[in-house]
């Protein structure tokens, strides 16, 4: 599938076309091999999450990551309360919507797309010198590490919210501040699986793989 989308750059202030290649078949592997077309269409909607000139007038500051999302056939997109609001130091813009897939080997599979903004966000920026000593961050980067907290409750609300159960996937790309909150969130989600926890709930499937 071939999706124009629009991504916005911070320095020229203008919105940008560009061409995503995206497939389902993205999600057939395990997350642990690399996949550079995934990589790519992963940069892709990481930019989408970059607010626009237009997007600020309008108070639609998720609008190109919503148009990407609904392109490539999810559904349910919502973005969160600090997407709605003016950028402070402590929010974290987030977008979520969700699409089933099916293999013949698998059984069917609620992909979640999450995805971070990371560059357009006013004064969400300042958070990148809230470094801390980790002692309340479990030695992470205070800023990144306090994002992420909303980030999962975000998350977790979500799957609640639109009643997910059974196998899922979980696709978290972004850019700047927000790679650096997507590898936390990742982690900390991988440490739990791996202490045998279930952080979404005993109806919801997900593994490291």
């Amino acid at each position: 599938q071939t999706v124009p989308y629009e991504s916005y750059f911070l320095l020229y202030f203008e919105t940008y076309e560009d061409v995503c290649y995206y497939t389902d078949d993205f999600f057939k592997w395990p997350s642990t091999a690399y996949d550079h077309s995934l990589a790519l269409a992963s940069c892709c909607f990481a930019r989408t999450l970059f607010s626009s000139s237009d997007d600020w007038v309008n108070d639609k500051l998720y609008l190109n990551g919503e148009k990407f999302l609904k392109d490539i056939g999810f559904d349910s997109i919502v973005p969160n309360e600090d997407f709605l609001s003016p950028p402070e130091l402590d929010t974290i813009g987030a977008l979520i919507g969700k699409k089933t897939i099916s293999y013949e080997s698998e059984n069917d599979t609620t992909l979640i797309a999450l995805g971070l903004r990371g560059d357009g966000y006013g004064s969400e920026w300042a958070s990148n010198m809230l470094v801390g000593d980790g002692s309340d961050t479990k030695g992470h980067h205070k800023g990144f590490y306090d994002s992420q907290t909303k980030v999962m409750d975000f998350l977790k609300g979500y799957i609640t919210d639109q009643d997910i159960t059974g196998d899922i996937k979980i696709w978290i790309p972004g850019f700047s501040r927000a790679a650096a909150v997507s590898n936390i969130t990742a982690g900390e989600i991988d440490t739990l699986l791996a202490k045998g926890e279930r952080p979404f709930g005993d109806d919801v499937n997900l593994a490291k793989e």
